[in-house]
């Protein structure tokens, strides 16, 4: 494996001008270590993920300074810190997928710290998933005030007991499936069309907490494939309460006991999968 900065300032020290940075494991072979990313004043992409087949083995990322950056694809390595700073028109982050191989048959998850500082209002898409991130708040992970974000991640981060979506009013699709979610709170996102909380430990005697979701178009509500038998979805109840749902396209309700009698009230051309 290449050392990370190395490469890094073999193909971009001295061009501050680019605009792109792609940093392909592929195609530039495997580089591994910390990453520092600064001073690039027309940069608005950079891509520097591993592949599913092939996975990067950066375990630090530092990008600073970097005012015209819009979108930073860090996915599918192994970093254990991310650091993300003076980079105000930010929108679309994805820091997912973070492994480290401890034998030939055994990955564990590295990233526990996020830091994005102060990036300003313009995010509008972060992705998380597949990470060991705890009880991680979302208000304080990207702050109070994003009015444009439209998109959160956060699945498969099995400690997860808790998110705080309330002040992301434009939100329209969640995905929080994996976790050890016990309640969503939702009375603030009724722009949502897709909402994954599969596979948590919520428990509702009814669906009444997302009938104010009338521009739902696919809802994942089971337990699909769990393994943790100690944290699964309890719904009860009918689909009644989704029946202002006129858009609904496909509804998942895999392993809970929810009385589908009520199914004509429903879109007609509705796909609902239950095993």
């Amino acid at each position: 494996m290449a050392n990370a900065q190395d490469r890094f300032n073999e193909r971009y020290d001295d061009d501050k001008d680019t605009y792109e940075i792609i940093l392909d494991h592929n195609q530039n072979g495997i580089f591994k270590g910390e990453l520092i990313i600064e001073n690039f004043t027309e940069l608005q992409y950079v891509k520097v993920a591993g592949e599913p087949s092939c996975r990067g083995g950066l375990t630090k990322l530092i990008v600073r300074n970097c005012e015209e950056l819009t979108r930073l694809d860090c996915s599918i390595n192994s970093i254990d810190k991310l650091i993300v700073s003076d980079c105000s028109k930010l929108e679309e982050l994805d820091v997912s997928s973070q492994y480290r191989m401890v034998s030939n048959d055994l990955e564990v998850k590295t990233l526990s710290e996020i830091n994005i500082g102060e990036i300003g209002h313009k995010l509008k898409k972060i992705n998380v998933s597949d990470n060991k991130l705890r009880n991680a708040d979302l208000l304080d992970l990207l702050g109070s005030d994003n009015p444009d974000l439209i998109e959160i991640k956060c699945s498969s981060n099995s400690s997860l007991s808790h998110i705080n979506v309330k002040g992301f009013r434009k939100l329209k699709k969640l995905y929080c499936g994996g976790n050890q979610l016990s309640k969503l709170d939702l009375t603030e996102n009724s722009e949502l069309e897709e909402l994954y909380i599969e596979n948590n430990g919520i428990c509702e005697d009814d669906l009444t907490f997302l009938s104010h979701l009338t521009k739902m178009k696919v809802l994942s509500l089971g337990n699909i494939r769990s393994t943790n038998l100690s944290f699964f979805n309890n719904f009860g109840g009918s689909l009644e309460p989704l029946k202002r749902m006129r858009r609904l396209e496909r509804l998942i309700i895999i392993g809970i006991n929810i009385d589908d009698s009520d199914r004509h009230l429903l879109p007609r051309n509705l796909k609902i999968i239950k095993e």
